[in-house]
């Protein structure tokens, strides 16, 4: 019978409280409405030029705030004159190239400040991004550029938020090669010898090199390719063939330079310059024994 009892007594004080809280929760204040409408909008300068690869270029960011009638910002119990809470924007990058190798914004938050009261009106402001572009970005590689900005609600103001249109940046083309050879080679003269020069693309793109020698004594000869074209990352040995004069068996030089060009316009050469060891050589047999037989012919006529 106990039991019994108190298997009643719970299900009476279920009865009771289930309505209670029933009762509390329509008694629950409606939701805070969304606020008076606030728009928001950010542009991104396009730049007007390539981005310089290993550099840090600065893209201007232009912000739009607009404020519905009946608009109110906080006001700021800090402020002695009563002004109200400046509205606060902030960045984020949405879509950025793979070659960006990071992106700040200056300032990292912009201050809107509203009159308060205000009536509704509109108010600009700037930022600027900053973008470190990697020192591999692959030239004239265009890609897309948005960031979002958001700003918060401030007093019955609702909060608002804007894509950026798309911009396309490219990185430059970065026209550089290098040039390494032996420091000295011994040429033998009258014989054509090759010298090997490497020239290695250190640009980000496939690069096109005038070449130009220079070899001392000026009489020697020498045979090169006018251009060459490197890709990538690449790397080529061009042999310039060179012949001295016979007798020549002094120190000279052969003075190789490179120069990359762009859209028709030449980059920094690079230079490298072989010592030439000339090595003085005997003309071909054919000629002494000629000689020789000459002169034994005419000896022979005098005895006769």
């Amino acid at each position: 019978m106990r039991g019994l009892r108190s298997v009643r007594a719970a299900w009476l004080a279920l009865l009771v409280v289930v309505p209670i809280f029933a009762s509390a929760a329509h008694a629950q204040p409606p939701a805070a409405p969304a606020g008076v409408p606030a728009t928001l909008s950010v542009a991104i300068e396009d730049p007007g030029h390539a981005l310089a690869p290993g550099k840090f270029e600065v893209l201007d960011i232009l912000l739009n705030y607009a404020v519905s009638t009946g608009g109110q910002p906080a006001p700021d119990p800090n402020d002695q004159n009563n002004l109200s809470q400046p509205t606060r924007v902030t960045f984020e990058v949405k879509s950025v190239p793979f070659w960006v190798a990071n992106v700040t914004f200056d300032p990292p938050m912009v201050n809107i400040t509203i009159p308060f009261p205000s009536p509704s009106d509109s108010y600009q402001a700037h930022a600027k991004a900053i973008l470190g572009i990697a020192r591999d970005a692959p030239a004239l590689v265009k890609k897309e550029f948005v960031i979002t900005a958001t700003a918060t609600s401030n007093g019955n103001i609702a909060s608002a938020k804007s894509d950026s249109p798309t911009i396309n940046i490219k990185p430059a083309f970065v026209a550089r090669v290098n040039v390494t050879a032996p420091a000295s080679m011994i040429v033998p003269g009258g014989r054509w010898t090759e010298l090997p020069f490497t020239i290695k693309n250190m640009g980000n793109g496939e690069q096109k090199v005038k070449l130009n020698v220079t070899a001392r004594p000026q009489d020697s000869q020498v045979e090169y390719p006018q251009s060459i074209t490197i890709p990538l990352n690449g790397t080529q040995v061009v042999n310039v063939r060179i012949r001295l004069p016979w007798t020549y068996g002094e120190l000279g030089t052969l003075d190789f330079q490179a120069t990359p060009l762009v859209d028709g316009d030449e980059g920094k050469p690079a230079h490298a310059a072989i010592d030439v060891n000339g090595q003085s050589a005997v003309p071909a047999v054919g000629l002494p024994l000629v000689a020789f037989a000459v002169g034994a012919l005419a000896l022979l006529r005098r005895r006769h």
